[in-house]
């Protein structure tokens, strides 16, 4: 059974616009007690797509400037590439820090959990018949992290 206006019956623009109800009116209306998403979608739909305020990208997001996705004001909207919207936020140089990481290898790297001494020693360890287990066991690492160093998946340049 096909849901809408019955057949033959056409509803005009008018008509269609009378019953759409945004805002106060609407019956789950919430004002300013808004979730998060809530607010971003309610900027998506109160401002028409503009090019990048800062470098003229014209894909841009909507930045709120005080960070309240509540406040959908003009003066707090701002229209952001995805590059000057990081960048804004703080995101950028947070993501450029992690990529600065993983170019990082073996002791150069703050997260690495063993030296290249440890390497050279897990795989001579390998070779004299040392399971896998005994041997992430004694260095306290994962089996699968021994099974990739001993076949110079994981910490190759060693």
């Amino acid at each position: 059974m096909a849901v809408g206006p019955k057949r033959g019956y056409k509803q005009s623009a008018e008509h269609i616009a009378k019953r759409i109800k945004r805002g106060p009116e609407h019956h789950h209306f919430t004002g300013d007690s808004v979730s998060v998403r809530g607010g971003r979608s309610r900027a998506l739909r109160a401002y028409s797509p503009q090019s990048c305020e800062k470098c003229g990208n014209e894909k841009a997001d909507r930045h709120h400037k005080d960070g309240n996705t509540a406040n959908n004001t003009r003066r707090n909207i701002e229209f952001l590439c995805r590059r000057c919207h990081m960048s804004e936020d703080g995101r950028l140089a947070a993501f450029r820090e992690q990529s600065v990481t993983r170019d990082k290898r073996g002791d150069k790297n703050p997260r690495a959990r063993i030296s290249e001494q440890d390497v050279v020693r897990i795989r001579q360890l390998r070779e004299t018949g040392l399971s896998l287990q005994k041997i992430a066991f004694q260095f306290g690492i994962a089996t699968t992290s021994v099974h990739r160093i001993v076949r110079r998946i994981s910490w190759s340049h060693v």
